[in-house]
């Protein structure tokens, strides 16, 4: 019975990628065809018209510079960050883990405005910089609250004895202690590029057309004149089903690092 429950789940969550993936590669015709066709000859026209005759090829490469590039500042920030205070006992690192969190806890349409306003006075309105630093927004707090609990995983008397062997500060944290985090690096970059990739409501303020991403261009293809559903099925699946392969495919690593620290 349980499998069957969830069985009969998944089938009812997974139904509209299918019927999606399906209608992206349909004609014109077999899409509207009532009732609808199982079995049909597919075509690639939809990807054709959406990536080659229009510009939706270009808002592919945005999108991937924007998950790449705020993943990797959230990095660079967020994991010296979060191992300061996992090793600090400084008075206020409470407070600024909570202010850390806020910017999480806060919907993204009560900074969008205030955002806008900060780049147009920045010259950084419909740049990719700007919309990476809005994204870098969400993405480091994310970083360094996750990291911030791996970190506190590792023993500190593993670090004592490195240094008392001779390492350095920086040799520590990086020969002794992010090899025992790998894990957890892996999992907090996925969520980060997942986070920044399916983000629509910023980066539909700050870019304009020549850096709009796949999300913030899909409604692009509704207009007074029609609705091209083959087009949007065929953006629609490059926009989901990769980062879902992704998602499989680092699943070990994904898994290992939201566990690691569960069982001491």
């Amino acid at each position: 019975m349980t499998y069957t429950v969830l069985g009969v789940l998944s089938i009812m969550a997974l139904f509209p990628y299918l019927w999606m993936l399906l209608g992206s590669l349909k004609g014109r015709l077999d899409l509207f065809s009532i009732p609808p066709k199982i079995v049909f000859s597919p075509t690639t026209v939809n990807y054709t018209e959406a990536f080659v005759h229009k510009s939706f090829l270009q808002n592919l490469l945005n999108s991937v510079k924007l998950a790449v590039t705020s993943t990797g500042i959230a990095i660079l920030i967020g994991v010296p960050g979060a191992y300061a205070l996992s090793r600090s006992k400084a008075r206020g690192d409470g407070l600024l883990l909570m202010m850390a969190l806020l910017t999480r806890m806060v919907p993204p349409v009560v900074i969008a405005i205030p955002f806008y306003v900060l780049m147009v006075k920045l010259k950084l309105m419909n740049t990719m910089t700007g919309a990476v630093l809005a994204h870098s927004i969400l993405t480091i707090p994310l970083m360094v609250w996750m990291m911030k609990s791996f970190f506190d995983t590792v023993p500190k008397e593993i670090e004592e004895a490195a240094a008392v062997d001779g390492c350095t500060n920086i040799a520590v944290f990086f020969r002794i202690v992010m090899p025992l985090v790998l894990g957890g690096l892996s999992a907090s970059s996925i969520l980060c590029i997942i986070t920044s990739w399916n983000e629509y409501l910023l980066a539909s303020v700050l870019t304009g057309k020549s850096t709009a991403t796949l999300p913030v261009a899909i409604p692009g293809l509704i207009s007074s004149n029609g609705t091209l559903w083959g087009e949007i099925c065929a953006v629609g699946t490059v926009v989901s089903v990769p980062i879902a392969i992704f998602t499989l495919a680092v699943q070990r690593h994904l898994v290992k690092g939201m566990t690691m620290g569960a069982v001491k």
